[in-house]
């Protein structure tokens, strides 16, 4: 769906824009073209980081990431430690179907994670 832009007509209350209920319907499409999905219960298994260009990258596949996809990744309470210790960045890249990880040392053990993926229709 292309943006949909709410008409304000000429001038103020000169009656020829959208009226309250077809500008507000057009704001509900907008924003329903971004929206946030959750996944839950994921295990970043430590045998699963591979040393790339002298940071340790996460490959994690699932059909919802595109390439547009903002990647948030929230640590399990009882995880920080492992996070912390390897140092995990907030950077990642996203490409279909798989977002990468990275950290500056190998983690040491499994770390639970849930992604929040903002994704852009």
């Amino acid at each position: 769906m292309a943006k949909q832009t709410i008409n304000i007509g000429t001038t103020a209350n000169d009656g020829t824009g959208d009226s309250i209920r077809d500008a507000f319907d057009k704001v509900n499409d907008n924003f329903t073209e971004v929206y946030t999905t959750q996944i839950t219960s994921i295990t970043l298994s430590s045998a699963s980081w591979s040393l790339v260009s002298g940071l340790y990258e996460y490959d994690y596949s699932n059909v919802a990431i595109t390439a547009d996809t903002i990647v948030e990744v929230i640590p399990d309470n009882a995880d920080i430690a492992v996070v912390k210790a390897a140092e995990i960045l907030p950077k990642t890249v996203s490409s279909a179907g798989s977002v990468k990880l990275y950290a500056t040392n190998a983690p040491t053990g499994n770390i639970g994670v849930t992604m929040n993926l903002t994704i852009k229709a």
